[in-house]
Order: C-alpha cells, then structure tokens, then sequence
C-alpha cells in the first residue's frame, strides 16, 4: 500500500494504524464524517474496542489458545490490538469485503510487526465463517461490529462458534432496537414493539432476545457475559455452548415479554416465549402493550463483572481507561433481577416531583426488595418491588 497525505497514522491502545485521513471527511457542520472514507475507522469506538481487550483477556484466561476473528474489519484495528494487547491468541482473522481495506490491513499488520499471527482475508463475512466452518475450522471468539444490525451476521456466527466460545456484537440501529422506529425494529428482530420509556434497556434485551433465539435454532444457548448501551450503540458479550436441552431451558426461563402502559409507567416482566391469551390491565385503565420475546434474565454476569473490576487496574494506558472502570462498576451495582422504572413517567402519572433517587432505594430495601440505580441517563430505578409499593415509595420520599 502506498501511504500519502491522504493517509494518516494514529495511536489506538499499543497499535500504530494507519487510516483515511479524517481531514479529508469533514461535514459542513466541522463535524468528522468516518462512513465517506473509503475505509471506514470510527474514532468513536475506542471504547468499544478497549473492552474488546478486556473480554478477550478474560477468554484467553479461560480458553488457553484462542483463535479470533473479527469479520467487519475495516483498517485492522482491532485485530492488530488482539494481537499485540492479550497474550494466549493463537491467531486472528482480520476480513473485510473492501480490497483496499483488505490491502490496508496487511499494511498495518507489517507496520505492528504481526503479521504472523494476523490472517487477512478479502471476503463476505458470512461466506467466510461457513467456509472456515466447512473446513472444520471453528473459532474460539468472534467480533460483530457492523455499521447498522448485526442481524445478517448472526446465524453465521453462531455457526461457526466453538462450543463454549465468546461472540462480541455491537449494534448501531438503536432506534428499531429500543422501539423509537418500533416498525423497523419489529420487522429486523422478529418481536412485538411499541414505543416506551425505557428504550435502552428495551433494545439490550430484543438483541439478546434474537440472538438467543437464533442460536436455539442450532440446539445452542446462550451466557450473558457483558451487555451495555453507550452514546451511539449496544454491545453484547455471550458465551455460546451446545445443548438442545439447555437450549430449551433458556427459552423457557430467560425469554418473556414486557408489558408496559404508556400513561402510568406501570410495567410487569412475564416469562414464557409465546404471547399473553389474557392481557395485563394497566392502573390508568386499558390492557398494556407487550414487548417482545425479550431476554428477561440478567444482562450480566456476576463473575465476569467481578474480573473486569479486577484485571482493569493494570491497563491504564487505555484510552478510555476511566469511562471503563467507571462503567463497570456502575454496571455491577445494577447487576440485579429487576424491572427498570422511568420515575419521570410515573411522576407525571401521580402529579408529584421526581424522588430523591436514593431515599427511594432506601425505601425500598427497607421494604426487603432489591433496587439500583441502572447507568442510563435519566431518571431510572430497576427493583423487583410490587407496583403498589414502588408507588408508596415514591410518595412518601
């Protein structure tokens, strides 16, 4: 590849990369515009790729050998950073359709000093992993990270995927997803969806919810090792392991529907893959509008979280470094089974202020119910509290 002005070579984690110069993509509002490039590199999703790190850390921690790939690659990035940034990586595949992405991949794996260990493909991303399938070649984690849905990309994954192996997914295609397009989000994922209030924890679970459905489809099931919104996006973590039975637990026990009433805020969680016969009556009056099949179990897993809490300390030289470490332990402290409650709504629904949001939890863990405050911005309460007490609560804060 030949590096001119219009390229440029920045810094990301202990990679050099060379990528589009952004100078070049600049919108009339000053604002960078990475999809005109004709490789694509979001500078955006630093973070996203920095816990990339952290999760592989954690499977070659378990795993051993791990063979990796990350199928959208685009300028490389990542996989270079698998690379060089988590020991115990056997390999990675770093594909992308785009020839001269393709060609700026090798360019940046000679620049790193990796091309060993990164395998660089020029193909479709699907065409690849049933291929390598074909070949008997499966992989211990793979990367999702599209520009849109994930969806044309799932079964494919979860095909390929080596029993007990990890998928990393990342969705930009917030607004289907959390019900905002509720349209778009009902035909992409399969699912009931009406708009809501609570619209990325919504989103989280209809992407679990499709991802674990799918993968029942292959006698498979799904962990929930990490899932999280942020800014512009949502990212899922899961491990993936092999077992018709366990497949049907899942459904069973970890897929339901959400009943919401747009007016009172009153929401219920109801598990079971098929729809209500009897519809759930909302306290304004009227039968409530369901959302899903959704995953109604955790978003995450207690183990992992407790890990990430541990092995962030020593990667400081992340970029993101302090968002991280800050999102973790939000996350873990919301790490409870629980409805998510839009106080704003309910406020309005009762004529009263907005709780203290502490005195509220107080409240109701005085009461024996589990409540935390979810890291979404806003006005949130997850709890497993009855709606009449959660009410009282609210009242009396």
């Amino acid at each position: 590849m030949r590096v001119s002005s219009d390229w440029i070579v920045i810094i990301e984690g202990k990679a050099k990369i060379a990528i589009p110069n952004p100078a070049k993509y600049v919108r009339e509002d000053r604002v960078i515009e990475p999809t005109w490039a004709p490789i694509f590199y979001n500078p955006l999703m630093v973070m996203n790729r920095d816990i990339a790190i952290l999760i592989l850390l954690l499977v070659a921690e378990k795993r051993g050998n791990v063979h990796a790939a990350d199928v959208l690659a685009g300028t490389g990035v990542r996989a270079i950073r698998f690379c060089i940034e988590v020991n115990g990586i056997n390999s990675c595949i770093a594909n992308d359709i785009s020839r001269e992405a393709y060609e700026l991949i090798k360019h940046n794996a000679n620049l790193n000093g990796v091309s060993d260990l990164v395998k660089v493909y020029n193909e479709d991303a699907n065409i690849l992993l049933y291929t390598l399938l074909k070949k008997g070649i499966r992989l211990t984690y793979i990367d999702i990270d599209p520009f849109g849905s994930p969806v044309p990309f799932i079964r494919s994954a979860l095909s390929n995927i080596a029993d007990g192996g990890t998928l990393g997914i990342t969705a930009t295609d917030t607004a289907p997803l959390s019900g905002s397009r509720w349209w778009a989000g009902a035909r992409r994922y399969d699912v009931y969806l009406v708009k809501n209030d609570i619209g990325d924890e919504v989103g989280l679970r209809v992407l679990l919810g499709y991802i674990a459905r799918r993968a029942a489809e292959d006698d498979k099931y799904v962990k929930p090792l990490l899932s999280y919104s942020h800014k512009h996006y949502y990212r899922i973590y899961v491990e993936v392991l092999e077992g018709a039975r366990e497949a049907d637990k899942m459904l069973n026990n970890c897929l339901g529907f959400i009943a919401i009433c747009e007016k009172s805020g009153y929401k219920a969680m109801i598990k079971g893959k098929k729809p209500l016969v009897r519809f759930v009556r909302c306290p304004e009056g009227g039968e409530a509008s369901l959302i899903g099949p959704l995953w109604v179990c955790k978003l995450n897993d207690d183990e992992t979280m407790n890990k990430l809490s541990s092995i962030i300390k020593s990667y400081r030289y992340l970029q993101t470094y302090t968002y991280i470490k800050s999102l973790i332990k939000s996350i873990a402290q919301d790490n409870i089974e629980g409805i998510v409650f839009n106080l704003a709504t309910i406020s309005r629904y009762l004529k009263c202020n907005i709780p203290n949001l502490e005195s509220l939890l107080t409240c109701l863990s005085n009461l024996g119910y589990k409540a935390s405050r979810p890291y979404y911005r806003g006005h949130y309460v997850r709890t497993n509290a009855s709606w009449d007490d959660l009410i009282n609560c609210m009242l009396s804060t």
